[in-house]
């Protein structure tokens, strides 16, 4: 004898239907038992649907991205901006766009600006302004966006601090850092942090 599982039709009209040889009662406590079994499994079901969605949300990494315009390198958005500014001017329209100048902590940032600024120019360089300053304290160079400096790229020679030079550039000629008067006017690149969701 074939025995089939009952549909889940069959199984709520379980109460309703007279089993031969099982007197009335014994029809609903055996449906009140699946009833109450049923019911903790589905209570189990939701909690392990809760534990696993709270698993994968703490190993999925939190996904970053930058306003149109803006390149992302891991964490970061840098953006050239095509205007000559002094160094302050640049600083402050850096910080009105919610970042600072540029500052740049390893070689894949350094090269990813310096591909930023050849985008603009068909290859070529012009000097632009990056964060890097010593105008708090002679040789005491700063990031103003307070970010540790642990890398640099100065070219041969520099910093020589040529006519009290404070603010540091891209130069165009070397293709690499160079200490700069702060009111020429340059180009700039900014960097923010990259929004979260």
């Amino acid at each position: 004898m074939r025995v089939t599982r009952p549909t889940f039709q069959n199984c709520v009209n379980l109460p309703y239907k007279r089993i031969a040889g099982l007197p009335s009662q014994h029809i609903h406590s055996a449906s009140s038992i699946r009833t109450a079994e049923m019911a903790i499994a589905i209570r189990s079901v939701f909690l392990l649907c809760g534990l696993l969605a709270g698993a994968w949300a703490s190993s999925c990494p939190e996904v970053t991205y930058c306003p149109k315009g803006w390149t992302q390198l891991n964490d970061c958005c840098f953006i050239f901006v095509a205007q000559q500014r002094t160094y302050i001017d640049a600083e402050r329209v850096c910080i009105l766009k919610g970042g600072n100048l540029a500052s740049i902590l390893d070689a894949t940032e350094n090269a990813l600006v310096f591909e930023l600024i050849r985008a603009e120019f068909n290859g070529n360089l012009e000097d632009t302004w990056i964060g890097l300053h010593d105008g708090i304290e002679e040789g005491y160079y700063q990031w103003t966006d307070g970010s540790a400096v642990d890398f640099t790229d100065f070219g041969l020679n520099q910093p020589d601090n040529f006519n009290n030079e404070d603010c540091v550039e891209i130069n165009d000629t070397t293709a690499a850092w160079n200490d700069d008067d702060c009111t020429d006017e340059n180009y700039f690149v900014c960097v923010k942090k990259a929004y979260r969701h």
